[in-house]
């Protein structure tokens, strides 16, 4: 039960659903159950997915001053004008424009990029190098300090979000990483290639937010 514990954030998401005429009740139900179901077993069996959150990990969320017990969940400082919005949200509209929509969303070619020459990063102090999308790498007194690490794709399987383009380098090229900062929970900010690489790394300290640290 502890696997599907994190799956509860879904709950706000099913209420608001439920009570939007755009969705067939009994369909959205179903999909919604059957979701929760498969990443349920794939958090046990499929490490890539990750797991559930212990009992210890449960009791630092509901001590947090930013969780609301009767909501049973955490809240924004403007929480009722979040939930208004996203009660007003039009989910199927969305997913429409997703699979159907013709806008184009592919750019028409890669972006350019330049490879960094790490012997003269190394010899540098108080920069930083963007790496693309919230992925940055600082060099502040003589440590290496890395924001996001995006170097894959932004699902467990590779064919279902695939990347516009490779990274401009890869994990293997990096230089020794002092400091890992995560800002959320996305797959692509959490890749498992990813977390086990700096993992490995003996010096690599990770700060993450509350509720991310069980992924690690």
């Amino acid at each position: 039960m502890k696997n599907l514990v994190r799956f509860s954030s879904l709950v706000p998401f099913l209420n608001r659903a439920l009570t939007n005429k755009l969705w067939p009740r009994r369909l959205l139900v179903a999909i919604i159950t059957v979701g929760v179901g498969v990443l349920g077993v794939l958090s046990v069996v499929w490490p890539a997915v990750g797991s559930g959150p212990t009992d210890q990990d449960l009791e630092a969320y509901w001590s947090s001053p930013n969780f609301d017990v009767e909501r049973n969940t955490f809240v924004n400082r403007q929480h009722d004008q979040y939930e208004q919005m996203m009660n007003d949200f039009d989910y199927v509209g969305l997913m429409k424009e997703q699979m159907f929509g013709k806008e184009v969303r592919t750019p028409p070619r890669k972006f350019p990029t330049e490879a960094p020459d790490w012997s003269q990063w190394s010899q540098q102090n108080n920069v930083y190098m963007w790496l693309g999308h919230s992925t940055i790498l600082f060099r502040i007194n003589g440590y290496n300090i890395l924001f996001d690490p995006v170097f894959g794709g932004a699902a467990p399987v590779s064919f279902a979000v695939p990347r516009f383009q490779e990274p401009v380098v890869g994990l293997d090229e990096l230089p020794p990483i002092d400091v890992v900062f995560i800002s959320h929970d996305h797959y692509d900010h959490l890749s498992y290639e990813a977390m086990q690489f700096f993992k490995e790394q003996q010096q690599t300290t990770f700060y993450v937010p509350l509720g991310v640290l069980f992924y690690l």
